[in-house]
């Protein structure tokens, strides 16, 4: 920043740069004694420690006149993702996907859940015992937040997760894990992306809304052999189309925005689960209630 202080009236001109400048008048004494000690100052740590000296009054008169000028313009909000506290079940490809995803749109907290050992196709070197370790090693040096690997459902809940997303290196999430995050009253959102359908829902509220399990239900009603097919799936690796996996990401981190501004936008994902096939247009929704069998939704 330099200063020039020009004859007409007392005023003093900053050059941000070259071409680009602004004039401020109306000075006091003491803030024009401060005003032109920035001359020269281009550090933003110096003009702090410089400007700073004097009484908070005349700092407050300086911070409006700054603002009057445009040489002082308000920041950009931060991120609404930055005030939750986010897990990411797995650790493949999908989990990945978004857990860098999340971390671009500003989260500052995410715990990654898998206890499954590392998978080779994804970490063909890894040394770690678990894929949660692996995708936390991954992200770290990328990334100054908090990150961190939890061992089970119940780490979570103590750690006053507000969101898990669950993001399976499967064709199917691990029906087991999904009950012990309703088990611990764990507010969660089931993802998927396997060759070319990617899946987004349902946001499971434990004691509010249907589970995963009143669909498994409501499905087999319908098609008998769901279980067995089910028990297959949940074995199979994933291997989504690249594509559709970066949308999935997108898309998530969307509705992770929308729902930190506001928890009116999860009665949109209540017992709903939107599917996106490549080979579609169209996207297309399934949608469900609570299974009296299921027992997910508590009474009050």
């Amino acid at each position: 920043m330099r200063a020039e202080r020009i004859p007409i009236g007392e005023a003093v001109r900053y050059w941000v740069d070259d071409t680009c400048w602004a004039e401020i008048a109306g000075l006091d004494g003491e803030l024009d004694r401060r005003l032109a000690s920035a001359d020269g100052w281009t550090a933003p740590e110096r003009m702090t420690r410089g400007l700073a000296r004097g009484s908070r009054r005349s700092l407050d008169a300086l911070v409006e006149l700054f603002s009057r000028s445009g040489l002082a313009v308000e920041g950009p909000a931060a991120a609404p993702i930055a005030s939750l506290r986010l897990a990411v079940v797995g650790s493949g490809m999908l989990a990945r996907a978004v857990a860098q995803a999340l971390l671009r749109a500003g989260a500052t907290q995410l715990q990654v859940l898998d206890p499954q050992p590392p998978d080779p196709f994804i970490w063909p070197s890894s040394p770690h015992a678990t894929g949660a370790d692996a995708l936390v090693r991954a992200l770290r040096p990328r990334h100054r937040v908090q990150v961190r690997a939890a061992t089970s459902a119940m780490d979570l809940a103590s750690a006053g997760t507000d969101l898990v997303l669950v993001a399976p290196g499967r064709a199917e999430a691990d029906r087991w894990l999904l009950e012990q995050l309703v088990r611990h009253d764990l507010t969660h959102m089931v993802l998927g992306c396997h060759r070319d359908v990617g899946r987004i829902g349902p946001l499971v509220m434990p004691g509010r809304t249907p589970c995963v399990g009143c669909q498994d239900l409501a499905r087999t009603r319908h098609d008998p052999q769901w279980p067995a097919v089910l028990s297959q799936l949940d074995r199979a690796q994933a291997r989504p189309q690249p594509t559709l996996l970066q949308w999935v990401a997108a898309r998530t981190v969307l509705e992770v925005g929308w729902l930190a501004r506001s928890l009116a936008r999860a009665e949109h994902w209540q017992g709903r689960v939107e599917l996106v096939d490549l080979h579609y247009p169209q996207q297309r929704e399934v949608n469900f209630r609570a299974h009296p069998d299921c027992g997910c939704v508590w009474s009050p």
